[in-house]
């Protein structure tokens, strides 16, 4: 996906308000990904491989984990912004990783000259990960 913009939708009861991945291979490059909403991945829920690059991912939310991202494969994310997305929305206590949550045991996404930065909810506003390996 290059130089486009997904905005305002709702996964309502499902994952991936923007963008969703089950495993294939996704770069989005150049685009914007705002203001939607879902119950995991409120602006991306990806189980492939996913590369973003020069991209804004913004103003989306989920009532459980990833506001933002939720990743649950290798992800390479690069001269992005990821901010004020928010998890656990309706503030249950369900969710964490407003920007970022990976759920990816193997490794940690890797990021590089990337803003991560006023992101909300959880226990973990910006970012959380279950890898063991996690170097934020």
């Amino acid at each position: 996906m290059i130089r486009s913009t997904i905005r305002d939708n709702t996964a309502t009861g499902g994952e991936g308000g923007g963008l969703l991945d089950r495993g294939g291979y996704v770069r989005v490059s150049h685009s914007t990904i705002s203001g939607n909403q879902a119950t995991t991945g409120g602006g991306i829920s990806h189980a492939g491989s996913l590369e973003l690059v020069n991209s804004t991912i913004s103003g989306n939310g989920s009532t459980g984990s990833g506001g933002g991202i939720y990743i649950n494969g290798p992800a390479s994310i690069l001269s992005s912004t990821i901010a004020d997305n928010a998890a656990d929305s309706d503030d249950n206590g369900s969710g964490s990783g407003g920007g970022i949550s990976s759920q990816y045991s193997l490794a940690s996404p890797v990021l590089g000259d990337t803003i991560l930065a006023g992101n909300h909810g959880g226990q973990s506003p910006d970012c959380e990960s279950s890898s063991p390996t996690s170097t934020w």
